[in-house]
């Protein structure tokens, strides 16, 4: 069933990524080069959380395992609403990005008007204050691309918080609160329901730059159309058939080495994930017991962990500076690794729960950092594609992953596991080292000059 439902993921976030990308509306004119931001985004949504209420429905219908796997389907497939909500929060930061940048414009050019005209020659004081509000401004927009980098993994943060603590609080309610499985599914339909009426309540981006990317896709669209008017409208319905599927396959950004960079360290860690999963609950059982109940408790506290990390501590620890960024993932993809073969190795339950509380921090503290960084390799018109991308990288781990966990654990139970985990996340740690910088980081300075 994992391996079902991950091969549904992979289908499903590539595809409502897409999506919500398609619902754009394009406005080039001379006064402004600029697209509206139609519902894509908000349609997806709807989708999504139709699709979580439709599984929940025939899983009350049904009670059996057939319905179990009925159920699974439409959620499976279509709610893909967390990297939607991701996509939108880039939207956000985009338009707040552009709109500050137009009233500095606004601003500087009132500003330079009123202190000099046109035809007074500059002294060599003039020239001075000149190369000091040069200066100033490039120390400005040094200071202003690090706090919109951190205010970025801020908003990623808090959104990956709410998931920690919806993480921690549904076990524990259903551990302890909820009697039977019927009542269960009653109460997942209300909430379903509501967070509905809240994505009513959700506003949309006005405007955001055009890239160029939509320009040149633009263009090539004009030039298209001047071909088909020398075809029959059988022809013409085949083209633009043709042009639009492909249109909505094709992800340009995710050629780029920066994507497939991104994609390739996303992969090597869910299938690290995936792995150690694999062992991982049947040790749990072995070692302590572990029941029901443990397990509901064990739930909760990585979802209270995984919420601080990400809505208190990503933002602090990061950095602003490219270098420090880089450090703070390498020293989570040393914790990730090490603290997991220390969880192994012990017969204390307490100091699997320390372990595991820096495998969390870690892990949801890398996660923002991708996630923020993720805007910055793709334009606004491709941001949701490219974390539908990465998020069916994720589901092809998925499907792989615990294939290759029982593989492994064929040769030994635990130390070739073991071993391909940390394999993988050396593999990442060097990535990370000898590229992400270059790669990932520096492309906040083209996108800034687009912009």
């Amino acid at each position: 069933m994992t391996s079902a439902r991950s091969t549904l993921s992979l289908i499903g976030s590539a595809l409502m990524g897409r999506l919500s990308d398609s619902f754009t509306s394009s406005n080039n004119n001379s006064k402004s080069n600029t697209f509206i931001v139609s519902n894509g985004r908000i349609l997806c949504l709807y989708i999504g959380t139709l699709a979580a209420l439709a599984g929940f429905v025939i899983d009350a219908s049904m009670y059996s395992i057939r319905g179990m796997w009925l159920g699974m389907v439409p959620g499976a497939l279509l709610q893909q609403n967390f990297s939607v909500f991701k996509a939108m929060l880039a939207d956000y930061h985009e338009e707040i990005t552009v709109l500050e940048t137009k009233l500095e414009k606004e601003q500087g050019g009132g500003g330079g008007n009123g202190r000099t005209s046109a035809n007074e020659p500059q002294d060599s004081s003039d020239n001075y204050n000149n190369d000091k509000d040069k200066r100033s401004e490039s120390n400005s927009a040094s200071e202003k691309k690090s706090s919109a980098a951190a205010a970025r993994a801020g908003s990623v943060g808090k959104l990956g918080m709410s998931v920690g603590l919806a993480f921690m609080v549904g076990p524990f309610f259903g551990a302890t609160m909820v009697k039977s499985y019927q009542s269960a599914v009653s109460f997942a339909c209300c909430l379903t329901i509501l967070s509905m009426v809240w994505i009513m309540k959700m506003p949309l981006p006005v405007s955001l730059p055009q890239s160029s990317s939509s320009i040149t896709e633009n263009g090539h669209g004009n030039e298209d159309n001047k071909k088909n008017e020398n075809l029959n409208d059988s022809q013409k319905l085949w083209s633009s058939l043709k042009q639009k599927i492909t249109n909505m396959v094709d992800v340009k950004s995710a050629r780029t080495k920066p994507a497939v960079l991104l994609i390739v360290i996303r992969l090597c860690m869910a299938l690290a994930f995936h792995i150690f999963n694999t062992i991982w609950t049947v040790s749990l059982k072995r070692r302590f017991n572990f029941g029901p109940k443990d397990h509901g408790k064990f739930m909760s506290y990585i979802g209270l962990l995984f919420a601080l990390s990400q809505g208190f501590l990503a933002k602090r620890i990061i950095g602003n500076n490219r270098k420090g960024r880089v450090n703070v993932i390498l020293c989570c993809c040393l914790f990730l690794a090490m603290c997991r073969v220390v969880a192994f190795q012990v017969n204390d339950l307490r100091v699997v729960y320390i372990m595991f509380g820096f495998i969390v921090t870690s892990l949801g503290v890398v996660n923002t950092i991708f996630t923020a960084d993720t805007c910055l390799i793709a334009p606004s018109s491709e941001i949701g594609s490219i974390y539908g991308v990465l998020e069916a990288s994720q589901s092809a781990a998925g499907m792989v992953g615990p294939f290759l966990g029982g593989v492994l654990a064929q040769f030994h139970p635990v130390r070739a596991p073991l071993t391909a985990v940390v394999a993988l996340y050396a593999f990442v740690f060097i990535l990370v080292l000898t590229s992400y910088e270059k790669l990932v980081l520096r492309q906040d300075h083209k996108k800034k000059k687009e912009v």
